[in-house]
C-alpha cells in the first residue's frame, strides 16, 4: 500500500507548524485558561490558528491537545472530557487540513510524577496515554513521537508507552532510543522485542549523560553510541546478531539519527553523520535551528549525503529559555544575534519576547521552505521543519515502516571491546 506522507516526503520540502499555545496567547487567551478546552468551548479561535498555518503554507499541522490527557485536565474540572476534547481537537484540525494538509496529534507529558517518585502507577500512566492516543485516533490523527528520557530523566518506559500505543490505540509511534542505559546485550533483546510488538520506526541517538539529570550519581553504560546502535539496527534488518550469527528472519526498523546543524566541532559533526549513514541511518533529524544560515551552511557540506534531513524548530518565549537552550541543551546553540534579539524583546516585556520568539522561528521555518538550496537538490536532501511547540515538545515526526535496500551490509566492528 502506498503511503501518502512518505510520497510527499520524497518529493518536495514539506513545513511543519507548531507554538499553538503562544500563538492562542497572542489572541488574548490568558495563561490561567485550558488551551485544549477551546476545542469545545471556542473552536472558531482554533480554526483560526490552523487556518493561519495553512495559509502560511505548511504541509503538517498539530492538533491543539498538548496538555489533553485526565491529569492535566483534572485540575480544571475537565477529566471527564478527555475524549471529547481529543476527538474535537483532531476534527478541528482535520477540517482546516483539507486533503492536502496532513495532521498530527499532539501528546503532552502526563505533569505527575510516576512511582515511586510520585503516587501514580505505571498502569495508571499508560491508561493516561492509551485514553488521549484513543481519542485523537478516532478524531483522525495516527502518528505520535516518543522520546526516551531526554536530558537524562527517568520516566515510563518509551518502549513499554510506544507498545501501549501501539496496540490498544492502534497509533503510529515514531520511537527514540538512547544507548546510556543499556548494555548490548540488553539493546539487542529490546529491539527484539519491539520488532515482535510491531514497532519499527526508531530514531537511534546517544543520549545525555546522567550527569545533566537528576539523577548524577546514575551509572551510564555506553556500550555503543548512535553509530554503533545504527550498525547494531541495520545488522539485524539483514538477519545478522550482534555476534555475527545468522538470525531466522531480519528484523525491518526504518532507523533514524539525530545531527545537530550548530556544532562546534562541524567537520566532526559531519564525519560522524557520515559514519551513521554508512552504518545505515536512512534519515535524520536535527537539533532546533535558530539561524537558518547555520542549517545552508551545514546542508551545502552534506549535500552527498542522500538521505531525508527533518529540521528541527523551537520557537523561544523568552530570554530565560534561550539562555536555558544555549547553555543547558546538549547540542542546541542559540547564535549571538539571536540572543541579543531576545535580549531586547525581553527588555520591553514577556508578551514582546515571547512574540519574538515566534517571529524568529516562523522566519527559519519560511527559509527552510523556500531557501537557496533546497529546489535544486535531489528529493531526498529535502527538508521539513518541526516547529516546536511552545509548550515544550519539538513537532512529531511521520514515519510508516518502509525497509529500504542499502548498498551493503555494514560490518560490526569492535575497538577494545566497544562496539564502534
Amino acid at each position: 500500500m502506498k503511503n501518502r506522507f512518505l510520497d510527499a516526503l520524497a518529493e518536495r520540502v514539506l513545513l511543519c507548524d507548531g507554538g499553538m499555545g503562544t500563538v492562542l496567547y497572542g489572541k488574548v487567551v490568558y495563561l490561567n485558561t485550558c488551551f485544549d478546552e477551546l476545542n469545545l468551548t471556542n473552536p472558531a479561535i482554533v480554526k483560526e490558528v490552523h487556518r493561519e498555518y495553512v495559509r502560511s503554507g505548511v504541509d503538517i499541522i498539530e492538533t491543539n491537545t498538548f496538555g489533553a490527557n485526565r491529569l492535566k485536565l483534572r485540575k480544571y474540572g475537565l477529566n471527564d472530557k478527555v475524549g471529547d476534547i481529543n476527538r474535537s481537537g483532531a476534527a478541528i484540525a482535520r477540517e482546516e487540513a483539507g486533503e492536502a494538509i496532513f495532521v498530527a496529534g499532539s501528546v503532552g507529558p502526563l505533569g505527575a510524577r510516576i512511582a515511586p517518585l510520585g503516587h501514580l502507577s505505571a498502569a495508571e500512566a499508560e491508561g493516561v496515554f492509551a485514553e488521549q492516543a484513543a481519542a485523537l485516533r478516532d478524531g483522525g490523527v495516527g502518528c505520535v513521537n516518543i522520546p526516551d528520557g531526554p536530558r537524562a530523566s527517568a520516566r515510563m518506559s518509551p518502549m513499554a508507552l510506544a507498545v501501549i500505543l501501539t496496540a490498544e490505540a492502534g497509533v503510529e509511534v515514531l520511537l527514540h532510543y538512547t544507548c546510556r542505559d543499556r548494555n548490548l546485550l540488553g539493546m539487542q533483546s529490546d529491539f527484539l522485542g519491539l520488532q515482535a510488538n510491531r514497532i519499527r520506526n526508531m530514531l537511534i541517538i546517544t543520549g545525555d549523560p546522567p550527569k545533566l539529570g537528576d539523577y548524577p550519581s546514575a551509572t551510564a553504560v555506553f556500550d555503543v553510541d548512535s553509530i554503533g546502535l545504527t550498525s547494531v539496527v541495520s545488522g539485524l534488518n539483514h538477519g545478522v546478531d550482534i555476534g555475527g550469527k545468522s538470525m531466522a528472519k531480519p528484523t525491518s526498523f526504518l532507523i533514524g539519527v539525530g545531527v545537530n546543524p550548530g556544532a562546534i566541532n562541524r567537520e566532526n559533526e559531519i564525519m560522524r553523520f557520515e559514519r551513521k549513514i554508512e552504518a545505515g541511518a536512512e534519515f535524520a533529524i536535527t537539533q532546533p535551528v535558530f539561524d537558518i544560515r547555520v542549517l545552508e551552511s551545514f546542508l551545502e557540506k552534506t549535500a552527498r549525503f542522500r538521505v531525508p534531513i527533518l529540521g528541527g524548530i523551537w520557537p523561544l518565549w523568552s530570554l530565560a529559555n534561550a539562555e536555558f537552550m544555549h547553555n543547558e541543551v546538549p547540542g542546541a546553540s542559540v547564535p549571538p544575534a539571536v540572543m541579543e534579539r531576545m535580549r531586547r524583546a525581553q527588555d520591553k516585556g514577556p508578551d514582546f519576547a515571547r512574540g519574538e520568539g515566534v517571529a524568529i522561528a516562523r522566519v527559519v521555518m519560511r527559509d527552510q521552505g523556500n531557501g537557496p538550496g533546497r529546489s535544486g537538490q535531489p528529493a531526498a536532501r529535502e527538508v521539513r521543519s518541526c516547529l516546536g511547540s511552545a509548550g515544550g515538545a519539538l513537532g512529531s515526526a511521520f514515519f510508516r515502516s518502509r525497509l529500504r535496500p542499502r548498498p551493503r551490509i555494514p560490518e560490526i566492528a569492535f575497538e577494545g571491546g566497544v562496539l564502534t
